[in-house]
C-alpha cells in the first residue's frame, strides 16, 4: 500500500506547526527622562537599575562622557547610596 508523497508531506508540516510556540513580541516602549531630583525620591534598587539611570543620561547628556558619569557618582551617587544605607540601618 502507497501512501500519496503529498499525504505525508501535509501531515508532516501539520505536526511540525502544532508543536511551535507563538512567537514572543516584545512591547517597545519609550524611555523619559528622569531628573536627579525624581531620582532622588526612588526607593530600593529601582533608583540603581540600569533602565533609571538610563533616563537620567537622558535628562543629563553629560553623564554619557566619563568625567561626567564620574563626577556624578563621586557627588549624587555617593550620597545617595549613603542615604539609603542609613536608612535600610535604622529600618528594622
Amino acid at each position: 500500500m502507497r501512501i500519496p508523497l503529498c499525504f505525508v508531506l501535509g501531515m508532516c508540516l501539520f505536526l511540525v506547526g502544532c508543536g511551535s510556540q507563538p512567537a514572543v513580541t516584545t512591547t517597545e516602549f519609550q524611555l523619559t527622562p528622569l531628573s536627579k531630583d525624581e531620582w532622588k525620591t526612588m526607593s530600593g534598587n529601582e533608583k540603581y537599575d540600569e533602565v533609571t539611570i538610563d533616563r537620567l543620561k537622558l535628562q543629563y547628556p553629560d553623564l554619557k562622557t566619563d568625567k561626567g558619569w564620574k563626577t556624578f557618582l563621586a557627588t549624587d551617587m555617593k550620597s545617595e547610596m549613603a542615604k539609603d544605607k542609613a536608612a535600610a540601618q535604622a529600618s528594622p
